[in-house]
């Protein structure tokens, strides 16, 4: 049997690159492959185990492309999906961070990342702007996005947001 730190491994190695309906279809797969089981002799992984894997990719799916996380990158997507049911009054908040975002920085790609905070513990999730143009252009606009749209926004993040740019 897998402990629980190899299952979340193997759940994080697969999900890792996935975008919200290739979880969904993956999903679909395991349910498929869940039901034929019984009739399966497989000892690497129990029936168990291999719906628990289903469940997060069902959550991660969940996030359709239309939703909070259309068009980012995740860093950890198991953790932003724990985080962000933790923390549901986030999830529209990042939709309108990632709207606002491209209207600043055009169609570039942007991450999110969950990291803890060294002074508090808590953990934050980073909306991380990476751009192809020069720093200090980049920093121009980014001080205009937070001016003109952040500053009104922050305080609905209570905390848990951070913006910033990547290089």
């Amino acid at each position: 049997m897998m402990t629980n730190e190899e299952k979340q491994n193997v759940i994080e190695n697969v999900v890792h690159e996935l975008r919200p309906d290739t979880a969904k279809e993956l999903a679909k797969i395991i349910s498929n492959f869940l039901l034929a089981m019984p009739r399966i002799n497989i000892s690497v992984i129990s029936q168990e185990e291999l719906l628990g894997i289903g469940e997060y990719l069902l959550k991660l799916a969940s996030y359709t492309p239309d939703s909070t996380l259309k068009d980012i990158n995740l860093e950890n997507p198991i953790e932003i999906v724990r985080f962000l049911e933790n923390h549901e009054y986030l999830n529209d908040l990042i939709t309108d961070i990632n709207a606002e975002a491209r209207k600043y920085f055009g169609d570039t790609s942007y991450k999110l990342e969950l990291r803890e905070d060294y002074e508090t513990g808590e953990e934050q999730l980073f909306f991380l702007i990476y751009s192809s143009r020069a720093i200090e252009e980049d920093m121009i606009i980014l001080h205009e996005f937070v001016r003109n749209y952040w500053l009104y926004k922050k305080e609905a993040a209570q905390g848990k947001i951070i913006i910033d740019l990547e290089l």
